[in-house]
C-alpha cells in the first residue's frame, strides 16, 4: 500500500510539473510573439549626391544596410575632377552621421584598388558636406565602382553605390545647367522661345498624351497645354553617360496641377534628355518625358462605372479582381489599392510613400509589386519586390510576400527574402512564378531556380532547377507551370507540367527520335510543339532552326484539345497575343529552311467580353487621354466614396528567409538600360538590341560591359582591317579576320545575332568593332559606311565593294539579317 501510495503521489506530481511546463512554454512563445510585432517606419537612410566644382548637386545615392553585388549594373555615372577629389553632400533628414569612408573597386571583377576613412567632414542639422580624396591608383577613362559607407546613430553601415570615371568631366557643368534650364523653362511661359528652338515637331506626332511626350511633339504639349502644372520637389539630375561631347541625363521630381474637382492632383515625372556640347552650341539630340498621376481616390470613380487613373504613359499596371468582381486590386506608383464595390470603398492597401516627407527617399521607384491572389472576401497576397524604401528592412534588397485582410483593415508581413544584389540584378532573377498554395506554400523562382517555401514551418525545398529562360511557361493564373526537364531548349525529351494548387503533376514525353519545346500558355491550356531530332539545324553561326511539325493544345486536365500539322510546313516558333497565338513557319529548301506565311490559332472565346476588370481610355479636354478601368458590374455613386488605408502594416520576427545559394545565374544575361532607366534583361543578346533599339538605350553583359551602343556616328571606317580569302570557306576566312583584328585572347566573345535590323547592326561597327553579315551567296565583313553607302568586304573573293544603304539592306534581309560581331569582356 505504501509502496502504491508513493507510486500515484509522484505520478501525481509529474503531472502537475508537465502541465506547469507546458502553460509556462505557450505563455512564454505568446509573449514573445506579440513583442516581436512592430509597424511600418519612417524612412532614416541620409541621401548622398555628388557635387560638381561648381556646387550643382546630381547623382543621389540611396542606402544599401548590407554590401551589394553592384557589379551587375551601375546605372549612373559620377565624373571625377580633373585632381580627383571629388565633393559629397549629405542629406540627413536628422540621422546623424559618425563616420565616412570609402571604397573604389575595378568594375569588372570587383577587385578592391582603394579603401580609405575620410577625416574631416562638416555638419549640419541637415546635411553633411566632404571631399573624397581619391587616390592618383586608377586610370583615366576607365568605369570603376565607388562604394561610400556610412556610420549613423541609428545603423552601423550604411553603403552607397555609384560608378566613377576621370578624365571626362570636360563640359558637364554647361550640360546639366542646360538641363535643369530646359526643365525650367517647360514651366515658364514667358520662356517659350528656349525651348522651342530644341524640339523637332512633326505633324505625325501624337499629341493626345500628356503621359508620353518626346522631342516631336508641338510646343504646347510640350508645355503641358492648358493643365499649368507646378513643381513641386527638388530637381536632382542623374547622369547616365558620357562620351565626350554627348551625355545622357535623367530627372525625377513631383508636381501638382489642379483638376475639374476644385482641387489638385500629384504626378512623377521622369524626363529623359541626349545632349551634344560643340564649341557653338549645345543640341538637344532626344528629349522625353513620362508623367504618371498618383491616385489617391479622390473624385476619380466616375459615374460611367470607371475608375479613374488619369494621366499615365501606358497602362502597365497590376491589376487583379476577385471571381464576383465586388473587389479589384490595382496598383500605382509603387502603392496597391482595393476598391470595394459593395461599400463603394477606395483602400490603399500598401505604399512606401508618405503625405509627411519630402518622399525623396520614400518615392526611390526601385521596387515593383505583384499582386498573387484576390479572394471573394475581398482578402488578398502580393509580393514587394526590389529595394526597401523603409520599414524593419529598410536599405535592404529582396522580396517581401503579403497578405492583407480587408474587413480588420491590416496588413501582414508574412516572410521576407533578402538578397545580395541590386535592384535591376533582382528584376533579372524574379521569374513568372509567385504563387501561395491553399496549404500555403509558396512558391517563387529566384535565379533559374523555383523555391517551395512553407509558410508554417518555414522549411524550404527547391522544386525545380535549371529553369533557364525560354524552357519554361506559366498559365495564366500562376498556378500551373510548364517545364523542360532537362533545362535545355533545343534538346528537350520531357516536358513537366506541375500543378501549384493541386500538387499534381504530368509529364509529357516526345515520341522516339523526336525532341518537345514549351511554347505559352492560352489562360490554362498548354501550347507545346514536337520537332523531329533529324529536322533540327544549328548553322555555322550558333544559329538553332527548331522546326515544330506539330503544335499541341492541352487542358489543364490534361487532354489534349487541338493539335496543327500541315505536310511540307513547320512552324519555327510561336508567340502568344492574349487569345491567339502567332505561328512562324517554315518550309524546307535547298539552303535549310524558308520562311512562309505566318499563321494563327484564335481561341473560341476572343470575342467574348471580359468578366473580370480591364484597361481603357477616356478623353478629357483638361488632361486630354487618360487611362481607366472598366469594372465590369460598375461601382457606386461618385459622390459617396469612401477613402482609408490600411490600418497598419505589420512585422514579425523569424519571417526572414535566407536561401544560401540565390546568386546570379550561371546563363549569360543581357541587360538594357534605356532613357536613365534599367528596363529589362534577355538571354539572347539580339533580343537585348531589338529592345534597347526601342527604348534608346545599350545593352550591358553580366558584368557591366557595353555590348551595343543605341547611338551611332554618322559616318565610320575602320582602318587597318584585312582579310585573305584563301583561309577555308567564307565564314571561316572572315570569322579568322575578325577575330584576328580583334586581338583573340580568353576575353574575346562571339555575338552571333539573327533578327536585328541592318541598321542596328552598323552600330557595333560604329564602335569599331567589324561585322560578319550573311549574304545568299556566302559572307561579307562590313567594315565602313556613311549617311548613303556602306561598304563591305566580300570573303570569298577578298575584294572591298561599296554600294549604297537601301540595297545593302535588301542583301542582307533576305539572308534572315544574320550578323556576327565580337566585344572584350
Amino acid at each position: 500500500m505504501k509502496n502504491k501510495s508513493f507510486s500515484g503521489k509522484y505520478i501525481l506530481y509529474v503531472i502537475i510539473f508537465m502541465v506547469t511546463a507546458i502553460v509556462t512554454f505557450i505563455s512564454m512563445h505568446y509573449k514573445a510573439e506579440s513583442a516581436a510585432s512592430v509597424l511600418m517606419s519612417e524612412a532614416t537612410l541620409p541621401v548622398v549626391m555628388a557635387k560638381t566644382e561648381a556646387g550643382t548637386l546630381y547623382n543621389a545615392m540611396h542606402g544599401y544596410t548590407c554590401e551589394v553585388d553592384y557589379s551587375r549594373l551601375s546605372t549612373d555615372l559620377t565624373l571625377l575632377p580633373s585632381d580627383k577629389k571629388l565633393a559629397i553632400a549629405i542629406d540627413t533628414y536628422g540621422e546623424s552621421v559618425s563616420s565616412i569612408s570609402y571604397k573604389i573597386r575595378d568594375s569588372r571583377d570587383m577587385s578592391l584598388i582603394e579603401s580609405t576613412k575620410v577625416e574631416n567632414f562638416d555638419s549640419s542639422p541637415s546635411r553633411v558636406e566632404t571631399v573624397l580624396n581619391i587616390k592618383n591608383l586608377i586610370s583615366d577613362e576607365v568605369k570603376y565602382i565607388l562604394e561610400i559607407t556610412l556610420n549613423t546613430k541609428n545603423h552601423e553601415n550604411v553603403y552607397y553605390y555609384t560608378t566613377v570615371v576621370s578624365g571626362m568631366s570636360d563640359g558637364i557643368q554647361e550640360k546639366l545647367d542646360y538641363v535643369i534650364e530646359f526643365n525650367k523653362n517647360t514651366y515658364d511661359a514667358s520662356n517659350v522661345n528656349e525651348i522651342s528652338k530644341y524640339l523637332e515637331t512633326t505633324a505625325s506626332a501624337d499629341n493626345s498624351n500628356y503621359g508620353k511626350i518626346n522631342i516631336y511633339n508641338s510646343l504646347d504639349q510640350v508645355r503641358w497645354g492648358d493643365l499649368h502644372p507646378f513643381i513641386e520637389s527638388n530637381i536632382i539630375p542623374s547622369l547616365y553617360e558620357s562620351d565626350g561631347d554627348t551625355a545622357v541625363i535623367a530627372i525625377d521630381y513631383t508636381v501638382g496641377a489642379g483638376n475639374d474637382n476644385d482641387s489638385y492632383d500629384t504626378y512623377t515625372v521622369h524626363e529623359y534628355y541626349r545632349i551634344r556640347k560643340t564649341t557653338r552650341a549645345m543640341y538637344l539630340l532626344n528629349f522625353e518625358r513620362e508623367s504618371n498621376q498618383v491616385f489617391d481616390g479622390r473624385n476619380d470613380l466616375l459615374s460611367s462605372g470607371k475608375i479613374n487613373l488619369g494621366i499615365q504613359p501606358d497602362s502597365d499596371i497590376e491589376l487583379m479582381d476577385d471571381d464576383k468582381n465586388n473587389y479589384t486590386y490595382f496598383e500605382n506608383e509603387g502603392s496597391l489599392w482595393c476598391y470595394d464595390k459593395s461599400s463603394n470603398t477606395f483602400t490603399k492597401v500598401f505604399a512606401f510613400a508618405s503625405d509627411d516627407t519630402d518622399n525623396i527617399r520614400e518615392r526611390y521607384e526601385r521596387h515593383k509589386i505583384k499582386i498573387l491572389d484576390v479572394t471573394e472576401d475581398g482578402n488578398a497576397q502580393f509580393i514587394v519586390y526590389g529595394y526597401m524604401n523603409r520599414g524593419i528592412h529598410e536599405g535592404a534588397t529582396g522580396v517581401s510576400l503579403y497578405s492583407y485582410n480587408y474587413v480588420s483593415n491590416e496588413t501582414e508581413e508574412l516572410l521576407f527574402i533578402p538578397v545580395n544584389m541590386s535592384y535591376e540584378a533582382l528584376c533579372e532573377t524574379v521569374g513568372d512564378v509567385a504563387y501561395v498554395s491553399d496549404d500555403r506554400s509558396f512558391y517563387i523562382v529566384l535565379n533559374d531556380t523555383m523555391y517551395s517555401i512553407s509558410l508554417d514551418s518555414r522549411e524550404v525545398m527547391t522544386a525545380i532547377d535549371k529553369m533557364s529562360k525560354g524552357t519554361y511557361k506559366v498559365s495564366g493564373n500562376g498556378r500551373i507551370i510548364a517545364y523542360s526537364t532537362n533545362g535545355e531548349l533545343y534538346n528537350t525529351d520531357s516536358i513537366r507540367v506541375f500543378n501549384m494548387e493541386r500538387v499534381n503533376d504530368y509529364t509529357i514525353d516526345a515520341p522516339p527520335g523526336d525532341k518537345l519545346m514549351v511554347l505559352g500558355y492560352v489562360n490554362t491550356d498548354l501550347i507545346y510543339g514536337i520537332a523531329h531530332s533529324t529536322d533540327i539545324i544549328n548553322d555555322e553561326n550558333g544559329i538553332t532552326t527548331f522546326p515544330m511539325y506539330k503544335v499541341c493544345i492541352m487542358n489543364e486536365c490534361y487532354e489534349l484539345i487541338k493539335e496543327y500539322e500541315q505536310d511540307g510546313v513547320y512552324v519555327s516558333s510561336a508567340n502568344v497575343d492574349g487569345l491567339r497565338i502567332n505561328l512562324d513557319r517554315v518550309a524546307k529548301s535547298d539552303s535549310g529552311y524558308s520562311a512562309v506565311s505566318v499563321d494563327q490559332l484564335i481561341n473560341k472565346d476572343e470575342n467574348n467580353t471580359s468578366e473580370h476588370a480591364s484597361f481603357d481610355i477616356i478623353s478629357t479636354s483638361l488632361r486630354k487621354v487618360e487611362q481607366v478601368i472598366v469594372l465590369p458590374k460598375g461601382g457606386g455613386k461618385p459622390d459617396s466614396v469612401i477613402t482609408r488605408a490600411a490600418g497598419s502594416v505589420e512585422y514579425k520576427e523569424n519571417r526572414t528567409i535566407d536561401i544560401n545559394d540565390i546568386h546570379i545565374g550561371t546563363c549569360e544575361r543581357y541587360n538594357v538600360i534605356g532613357k536613365g532607366r534599367y528596363y529589362s534583361s534577355y538571354d539572347d543578346v539580339d533580343k537585348a538590341i531589338i529592345a534597347a533599339a526601342g527604348n534608346y538605350g545599350n545593352v550591358y553583359d553580366g558584368e557591366n560591359n557595353i555590348i551595343w551602343k543605341r547611338f551611332k556616328t554618322s559616318s565610320y571606317m575602320i582602318k587597318g582591317f584585312s582579310l585573305s580569302s584563301s583561309y577555308g570557306n567564307s565564314y571561316a576566312a572572315a570569322s579568322h579576320a575578325v577575330e584576328s583584328f580583334m586581338g583573340s585572347d580568353k576575353n574575346l566573345k562571339r555575338l552571333t545575332l539573327k533578327g536585328i535590323s541592318f541598321e542596328n547592326a552598323l552600330s557595333f561597327v560604329s564602335d569599331g568593332k567589324p561585322v560578319i553579315a550573311k549574304t545568299d551567296d556566302g559572307y561579307v565583313v562590313i567594315t565602313a559606311y556613311d549617311t548613303s553607302n556602306v561598304t563591305y568586304i566580300d570573303a570569298s573573293t577578298g575584294s572591298e565593294v561599296t554600294q549604297t544603304q537601301a540595297n545593302a539592306t535588301k542583301l542582307f534581309t533576305q539572308a534572315g539579317n544574320i550578323y556576327v560581331t565580337y566585344y572584350k569582356k
